[in-house]
């Protein structure tokens, strides 16, 4: 009887008798009879142990990658040479939005931000050619039409010919890193306080205005220099905070005047740079500084408090002298410095006569420096007398300066910068000592009870050592306290007024005496006059020598000397030149004055003469020293 025959394939694991666990292939046929009473089987059993454990591994090697895939945060793409997705692990959805089936075949690169495009196709293949793998960091549009940053690295695969096949990227999100990257940044380039561009960016554009005014003859730009007018007594007297207040609101008026090729940062302090390009004149940045002047004209409300602030500006306009843009901002100091000197709240444009002063001033400086130490500085005495009898009561001690090329330098040229510097401290003591030593001189010499008048400086005053100072001057001069007497401007005054009272009333009550100098042009008030312990007003030449009768010269004169009377103060009047004043005077009843009339500020030498002469001086026979 004829059977049926049916062919099998199938595996089967067994175990063999060594216990070694084995896998088989049987491929056979199975026949049957028609009845289905009984069947043959006839097969060829091969052992695929081999085959199965290489496919165990590959299944096992494709559940971790598909386990690495799925689970990782860094999008894996393989894209075509034109840029298109072949390949994207899932990662996609939670960093871009959309489904890795919705990315294949669709080009990368029209997902990259439009300014960004250009230069990741420049850079996708960049590593094929540099040899090493090489970041790009861009931007690329997700799924919800947001731009996140991305940084991504790239591999070429080629092909047998060397050209490329794939390129596989690595990509991952960076967008806090850029955020925190572009604050620092702005940091960088910005003040802390008022928002501006500081000197570092300024820098960066005067650089930039440079390179392009060398390449371009036409192109014209300017600086500002602004430097807030007594900012430093807003500070003092409202305090830092109201100070740091005052500065935001400064910057933002700067800002609102500003136009599109305007740039203002703020320097330091309370020093502001606007950067002026594209100009057609100077006058464009006039008209700004005319305009920032009138705008800060107005007063600025904090509460209910109005406070007045006003600004000094230096202009100065570039010129291929320059040697480099930082030049410009020193020639804007220098006419800002120029504009200050002027009277404040004013511009001033640069001009290259400044920049010669400024040299002169800074060589005079240096030269300061060293005269002490090298006995360039002299005293020069100028008589006080009675001008009752005009008789000599004492001297006032005046420096000099004996420049070796110069020639001799009065103060008015020179005591500013040893203020500016700090010099006037060695230059005071040194003062102070010599005209007390030949104060003691002339009192062994003539035995006459003759008196010295020295000035004081502002910055003499706030050093804790002055008491000090004068008590070694006293102890090694061996002159009597009452025949010293210090003088102050009323300027000085201002500027602490408490602390300039408790210092004089220390000195007073040694016996040395205090007078207040050029009194009538500074901060008069009659409060100082009754808190101080004063013993002298000196009536300022202005008053004096611009005597006309029922002028108002002549009224504060009157009215000076009346308050000295009722304040039991000594009046002394300065600048006596003719005899018409000294005979007004008089009739005032002024006790005592200096001028010309009577001598010129004269050498030790000469002074000496005088007081051998007898001490009394005609009007008419006055040294010319």
């Amino acid at each position: 009887m004829i059977g049926i025959s049916h062919s099998f394939i199938q595996e089967e694991r067994y175990i063999r008798k060594d216990g070694l666990q084995i896998w088989v292939e049987i491929t056979g046929s199975r026949i049957e009879n028609l009845k289905k009473e009984s069947q043959l089987m006839v097969g060829i059993v091969d052992d695929i142990s081999d085959r199965k454990q290489a496919e165990f591994n590959l299944a096992e090697s494709e559940a971790r990658f598909r386990l690495v895939s799925e689970n990782m945060s860094d999008l894996v793409c393989i894209h075509g040479p034109e840029g298109h997705y072949l390949y994207v692990t899932p990662s996609s959805i939670l960093m871009l939005g959309y489904h890795p089936n919705e990315l294949l075949g669709r080009n990368f690169y029209n997902f990259c931000h439009p300014e960004d495009q250009d230069r990741v196709k420049n850079s996708f293949c960049r590593p094929h050619l540099a040899g090493k793998p090489i970041p790009i960091t861009y931007r690329i549009c997700k799924k919800s039409g947001h731009y996140i940053w991305l940084e991504t690295f790239t591999k070429c695969l080629l092909d047998e010919e060397g050209k490329i096949r794939h390129i596989q990227s690595t990509s991952r999100e960076v967008s806090d890193r850029i955020k925190i990257e572009e604050q620092l940044r702005y940091d960088a380039h910005h003040d802390a306080l008022t928002g501006l561009p500081n000197r570092s960016f300024l820098m960066e554009r005067l650089g930039q205005a440079e390179l392009r005014a060398k390449e371009d003859a036409d192109f014209l730009f300017a600086v500002l220099f602004l430097d807030l007018d007594q900012f430093k007594v807003i500070n003092d007297s409202l305090g830092h905070l109201m100070g740091d207040q005052l500065l935001v609101a400064i910057a933002s008026q700067l800002q609102f005047l500003m136009e599109p090729n305007h740039f203002v940062s703020r320097l330091g302090g309370d020093e502001f740079i606007i950067l002026l390009e594209n100009l057609e004149g100077i006058e464009t940045a006039i008209n700004l500084a005319e305009q920032i002047l009138k705008n800060l004209r107005s007063p600025l409300l904090f509460g209910d408090r109005d406070i007045f602030i006003s600004t000094s500006i230096g202009i100065a306009l570039w010129d291929r002298t320059l040697l480099k843009a930082d030049d410009l901002i020193r020639n804007a100091d220098i006419a800002m410095y120029r504009a200050k000197l002027g009277g404040r709240s004013r511009y001033a444009l640069f001009d290259p006569a400044m920049h010669l002063q400024v040299i002169n001033r800074l060589q005079l400086e240096n030269d300061l420096r060293k005269a002490l130490e090298r006995g360039q500085l002299l005293l020069f005495y100028q008589p006080i007398v009675s001008l009752a009898n005009q008789k000599i009561i004492g001297f006032e001690a005046l420096v000099r300066w004996q420049h070796p090329s110069r020639g001799m330098i009065p103060p008015d040229q020179f005591i500013s910068i040893a203020e500016e510097t700090g010099l006037i401290i060695p230059i005071g003591a040194w003062i102070l000592a010599t005209a007390c030593q030949q104060l003691a001189q002339w009192q062994q010499q003539f035995d006459y009870p003759l008196k010295m008048s020295v000035n004081l400086s502002l910055k003499q005053l706030q050093e804790s050592i002055l008491i000090q100072q004068i008590n070694e001057v006293i102890d090694t001069t061996g002159i009597r306290c009452e025949d010293l007497t210090l003088e102050i401007t009323e300027s000085m005054l201002v500027q602490n007024v408490a602390g300039t009272c408790a210092l004089l009333t220390q000195i007073r009550e040694k016996g040395i005496q205090i007078s207040i100098d050029d009194f009538g042009t500074g901060y008069s008030s009659l409060s100082y006059l009754y808190q101080l312990p004063l013993d002298f007003l000196k009536i300022d030449r202005t008053f004096v020598q611009q005597m006309q009768a029922g002028s108002k010269n002549q009224v504060i004169a009157e009215l000076i000397i009346t308050l000295s009377n009722v304040l039991e103060l000594q009046a002394i009047a300065e600048g006596i030149e003719t005899p018409q004043q000294l005979q007004w005077l008089q009739a005032l009843e002024c006790e005592l004055g200096q001028g010309y009339l009577f001598s010129r500020p004269v050498t030790a030498e000469a002074a000496t003469e005088l007081l051998a002469a007898g001490a009394t001086i005609s009007p008419s026979h006055a040294p010319s020293g």
